[in-house]
């Protein structure tokens, strides 16, 4: 065509076996000698020195006619090996090197081929190479610790003399288990702790019952043996049934010792006792000596009384009995019935009389102990008129008022897992007993609103709320198992960094190591390692003829990839069932057959929904205790004027509000170990991540350069995690375990030490501080130390990383020396990329028409999709490593308070780098906003304004744009980035090369025309299929062509890459794709 398109060359080099490498589109340029063809060639230090190279030259027409013709050779050169090493062995200053040779060739006259021979970057990390992470093992531990590194280089065409080189590296992180064995041992301590606290409250709620003896001389043996009752009014014939109850002295309800008993009845001048006749009633209870808590009605008592207050109290027994009359009795108030029911008849053929004896006056008496009987004289339970009388005998025999033990005391639960996990148990102000996995509080401590200090006096009247029957369970079935499988971790974590070994193929290894493989996901031991950890990077390195630059100029793309930290082994069902295999047994509706409903309906999911349930149960829980405070009060304030200053047990209307918040108290408490084991798991697996992100960071000395560790240290190191989990099924509570994850993350403050330093004070590990860590075969990790302060939400943690003295003094940048605090700044971006989320979004859009098609009485064609039909649609299935991920409707409101909570964070975290005058658009417009946060204010920062229209726009959209969009700002505000999907290796595969290729062409000043071959060039012969096979035995995608019809373009992989359409089917059997 006459020269109007320019022709392509290609060079194509063989060496002895044959094999072959080409490259494209590179230039010739003209000399007053010929034609001289320069051409790159990346010399791997590897390569045979015995062997030759043939190098050949091909060009092929640009014209459009003949574009599918076959190239012609337009000649060759040959070479040895040994003077191609020998020529690379000799670069410039530039660390490029030239070798020329004639072209052999019969058709260019005099034309040279010029070799521009460049280094490969990826053979020589250290601290001084671009591509190099702090984080990366060294070589010692490859094949025992650590897999191979997984790399590949690619060659730019920048034009002549210019030769951009780009190497791919995915390196297993040498900190993520340090990191999960410091904080394993942690764990350990702190679980250990719960577990003996747990116990110390049992204990105390058993020595407070009276149905067993006391373990250490702090309970009084009271026997009663009742024979029968005398009537003072004969006239009316009665039975009477009659039962035991205890009246603590520091409890409001009485305890119920025998039920109603029925007994003879005899006149008052009868005969009243038969020394031969066996007792009707025989009962025998222990009465805990008390000390402390006395009822203010008794306190009271005795100061009207002007006597001194026992110095030790047990309490009355108290003898109620049910009578039957033929008469109808008219009463004030019946103390068993509804409260403030006012006057009433009790039935024709039913009365209480109640007969009460002090205990203290008997224990330990002569006249206690006598075979002779008691007369005891019954009154009316309402009027107080004498009815008659029991007739019983009673011994109390225990300690000595003095030598009463004060009974076992709660062991503490300060630095408990409870409150190591940054968990408040939401029962600390309302004072109810017994303090579980919290304190009572100091003087100077006490709430001090007179609302609360009210309540809080109300509740140390009603004793416990924690039933000994629950907490033993509890202990036995939940705690026991979860503290041995906290000692495991530590003690396997810690073990794996000193013996590890590799004795099978890495997708069906389960034991501890820094890679975890998704095949590991039920199993609990490796339940607190991050899955599928790698530092991805891409480096670039501009070669050129100019000899006098330096150093070297290039660019460096990284971000940490990885499997979402969720708690797979704990599940994400319901948490309350009692029968684990009966739980998964599901209902058409999509519940568990044997679910347990609450107030607050099914318990389940991941973190974020556990803890919003366990906030709801709190709610409810204050207001059945305002139920239960309001009906007491109510009782008393006409009982009290009795004389009456306690409850019946069986009251018809307080009793059921009682046990109401016994109920909702247990199980709040168990929805908050649950969530506080869950977050350890997910805590230590988000920690890895994420300090890899950090370190890896640290070790850029372009960004130390520009200032960004002093920034960091001012502001925070931002991380941001970019999910692509779809919010349904198990990946809905995978998003919300992360979620909590992740924002727990900014309780860490990260320290760099020098390893040689020698602070002073005690280095012994402690309840809340680790021991050090050693980092297994790192060249310049030497151990990692974590420790916590604080309790409950206030907890934070200081991890310290000693590094080689060396390298700290070398390449530490000085804002980050002298122990200089660096806070975690964690925000997390969630996008669903799968067919289903596309699904959830086509349905909710086609209900919405549908809704207004039929509110404007329009009627769509027959073939139209209903909605129901697109909802199916979104339920058809998602990824083939989903597993029965399928159950489900997704959750899109979710995603969408994700995105606006992550946007929030950012924007702070953007107007604290670099503040900006007041804008147009403000925060307080922002959905989800709250007035009341500070941040709420703001005004969205220029660099987050495409950002903030990406997210405004997202709703019913598979809005790719808004990862996109948050990892630039997160560079440019110098973060870390994080990408994240089910296992970390399919969708995470997909955008992780999507963003290096965007790099790539940003750092050359290209236009972006060839992002997309640039990824799909990654995808197939980059890392990420062999991280594929590293982690499920298959060096393929798992996705199938009718998924990836329906991911965004940026994300779609090549068709020859794909899995197929079965789970571990015929074409994956032995191991395949997650199945």
């Amino acid at each position: 065509d006459k020269g109007r398109s320019r022709d392509s060359y290609q060079c194509v080099l063989q060496d002895g076996l044959g094999q072959s490498w080409s490259a494209t589109d590179f230039q010739a340029e003209s000399t007053d000698a010929g034609l001289v063809f320069r051409i790159p060639l990346v010399v791997w230090p590897w390569l045979d020195r015995e062997g030759s190279v043939v190098i050949s030259l091909y060009v092929k027409s640009g014209a459009t006619l003949l574009k599918q013709h076959k190239p012609h050779k337009l000649g060759s050169i040959h070479l040895t090996m040994m003077d191609l090493m020998t020529s690379a062995s000799k670069p410039n200053a530039n660390g490029t090197a030239y070798l020329s040779q004639s072209l052999d060739s019969n058709l260019v006259q005099g034309g040279q081929m010029q070799l521009c021979l460049v280094r490969d970057n990826k053979f020589t990390p250290g601290p001084h190479i671009r591509g190099w992470s702090l984080t990366d093992p060294g070589i010692q531990g490859y094949s025992t610790l650590y897999h191979y590194p997984l790399d590949q280089s690619y060659l730019y065409n920048k034009g002549p003399g210019q030769w951009p080189i780009a190497t791919e590296r995915a390196v297993e992180s040498s900190v993520v288990l340090p990191l999960a064995a410091a904080y394993a041992q942690l764990a350990e301590r702190a679980s250990n702790v719960s577990m003996t606290h747990a116990g110390s409250v049992l204990n105390s709620i058993l020595e407070n019952r009276h149905d067993s003896p006391s373990k250490c001389n702090n309970k009084a043996s009271v026997k009663v043996s009742i024979y029968h009752m005398l009537v003072n009014d004969a006239s009316v014939p009665v039975t009477a049934a009659v039962s035991v109850h205890w009246q603590r002295p520091d409890c409001i309800f009485e305890v119920e010792i025998t039920g109603d008993t029925k007994m003879p009845v005899y006149t008052a001048d009868a005969n009243f006792f038969d020394q031969g006749k066996a007792p009707t009633l025989l009962s025998e209870f222990h009465a805990k000596v008390c000390r402390r808590n006395i009822l203010p009605a008794i306190s009271q008592g005795y100061a009207r009384a002007q006597k001194p207050l026992p110095e030790v109290m047990l309490g009355n027994v108290a003898l109620r009995v049910r009578v039957s009359t033929t008469a109808s009795v008219s009463v004030v108030d019946n103390p068993f019935g509804p409260i403030g029911t006012g006057s009433q008849s009790v039935s024709a053929s039913e009365d209480y009389w109640q007969a009460t004896i002090g205990l203290e006056t008997l224990l330990n008496n002569p006249t206690g102990k006598q075979p002779g009987p008691l007369q005891v004289p019954l009154y009316h339970i309402v009027t107080g008129k004498s009815m008659g009388s029991l007739i019983l005998t009673m011994q109390v025999e225990g300690p000595s008022m003095s030598a009463a033990n004060p009974g076992p005391q709660a062991i503490p639960s300060t630095g408990g897992l409870v409150s190591l996990v940054g968990l408040d148990t939401l029962t600390e102000e309302t004072g109810a007993a017994p303090f579980l996995d919290f304190d009572a509080p100091s003087a100077e401590n006490m709430p001090q609103d007179p609302a609360k200090v009210l309540r809080r006096q109300q509740f140390s009247t009603m004793g416990h709320f924690i039933s000994s029957m629950y907490l033993q369970q509890h202990i036995q079935k939940v705690r026991t198992t979860d503290c041995d499988e906290a000692d495991d971790k530590a003690v396997h974590y810690n073990k794996a960094l000193v013996q590890s070994f590799m004795d099978c193929p890495s997708h069906q290894d389960k034991t501890p190591k820094p890679f975890r493989p998704s095949s590991t996901r039920v199993d609990k031991l490796v339940a607190g390692i991050g899955f599928n950890v790698h530092v991805q990077s891409l480096s670039l390195n501009m070669y050129n003829d100019d000899v006098q630059q330096q150093p070297l100029q290039g660019g460096w793309f990284y971000n940490i990839t990885c499997g979402a930290p969720a708690d797979h082994a704990k599940g994400f069902g319901d948490i309350l069932a009692t029968d684990n295999k009966s739980a998964k047994t599901k209902t058409s509706s999509g519940t568990s057959a044997n679910s347990s409903n609450t107030p607050v309906g099914i318990i389940k999911g991941g973190l974020r929904r556990l803890e919003s349930k366990r906030l709801e149960l709190a709610k409810v829980l204050e207001e059945a205790q305002s139920a239960l405070i309001n009906a007491v009060g109510e009782y008393l304030k006409s009982a009290s004027q009795r004389g009456v200053h306690q409850i019946p047990a069986r009251h018809g209307s307080i009793a059921p509000l009682r046990w109401r918040v016994f109920e909702l108290t247990q199980m709040l408490h168990t929805v908050t170990w649950h969530c506080a084991v869950r977050r350890s798991h997910v805590f230590s697996q988000a920690l890895g991540v994420a300090i890899s992100s950090y370190l890896t960071s640290v070790s850029d000395s372009e960004r130390a350069a520009k200032g960004w560790p002093s920034l960091w240290a001012q502001h925070g190191f931002l991380v941001t995690f970019e999910g692509l989990l779809s919010a349904a099924g198990k990946e809905l509570g995978m998003i919300e375990d992360a979620s909590i994850g992740i924002s727990m993350l900014r309780m860490v403050t990260v320290v760099l030490v020098s390893a040689d330093a020698q602070k002073g004070g005690s280095q012994e590990a402690s309840c809340n501080q680790s021991e050090k860590v050693p980092v297994a075969y790192s060249p310049h990790l030497v151990y990692v130390r974590m420790s916590c302060s604080g309790k409950g939400s206030s907890t934070q943690y200081r991890l310290e990383v000693g590094l080689d003295p060396n390298y700290y003094a070398e390449r530490v940048p000085e804002a980050l020396k002298n122990e200089t605090p660096v806070r975690l700044y964690p925000v997390l971006y969630q996008v669903g990329v799968d067919i289903r989320q596309w699904g959830a979004h086509a349905g909710q859009n086609a209900k919405n028409n549908l809704k207004n098609q039929l509110n404007s009485a329009t009627s769509s064609g027959p073939d139209a999709p209903t909605a129901s039909e697109e909802q199916e649609k979104a339920n058809a299935g998602g990824l083939l490593d989903d597993e029965d991920d399928d159950v489900g409707i997704p959750d899109n409101d979710e995603l969408i308070a994700l995105n606006y909570e992550g946007f929030r964070k950012m924007n702070a975290y953007a107007n604290m780098i670099a503040p900006q005058t007041p804008g147009e658009t403000l925060l307080e417009n922002f959905p989800g906003s709250d007035a009341s946060n500070k941040n709420a204010h703001q005004n969205v920062h220029p660099l987050l304004r495409h950002l903030y229209s990406n997210i405004m726009a997202s709703a019913g959209k598979m809005a790719h744009g808004i990862l996109d969009e948050a990892a630039m700002v997160a560079q440019k505000l110098g973060g870390g980035g994080v990408v994240f999907c089910k296992s970390g290796k399919d969708r995470t595969a997909m955008h992780v090369t999507y963003k290096a290729a965007q790099y790539a062409r940003l750092f050359l000043k290209d236009p972006p025309d060839e992002v997309y071959d640039d990824a799909t060039m990654m995808r197939v012969y980059g890392t990420r299929l062999p991280i594929c096979e590293k982690n499920v035995g298959q060096a393929k995608y798992a996705f199938n062509s009718l998924q990836v019809k329906f991911m965004p373009d940026a994300l779609k992989p090549p068709m020859n890459t794909l899995a197929g359409f079965l789970k571990g089917g015929a074409v994956f059997r032995g191991g395949g794709i997650e199945s």
